[in-house]
């Protein structure tokens, strides 16, 4: 499928990265929507080599809030029902 053919060469590329330019780590990302900082809608992926400590692709201007035991169960709930969703 196109799907497992974009993942694969996802795959080839991230390692050729990986290999070809000094790194502590890559990050690997895709933006969608407005909010995500996608400007034009398609589909495209970020393969960056990383270093500790560089200050690259800060999320956060602070660490988020993390939810307690009981709203981690929630989210997990509310993906397992979506994820049920999808497959029928």
């Amino acid at each position: 499928t196109t799907g497992a053919a974009v993942m694969a060469m996802l795959v080839r590329v991230t390692r050729a990265v990986g290999e070809a330019f000094h790194n502590e780590g890559l990050s690997l990302w895709h933006s969608i929507g407005e909010a995500g900082g996608q400007e034009v809608p398609h589909l495209h992926f970020h393969v960056q080599p990383r270093r500790v400590g560089d200050g690259m692709l800060q999320v956060y201007p602070h660490a988020p809030e993390m939810p307690d035991e009981q709203g981690r169960e929630a989210y997990a709930e509310q993906l397992r029902r979506r994820l049920e969703l999808l497959e029928q």
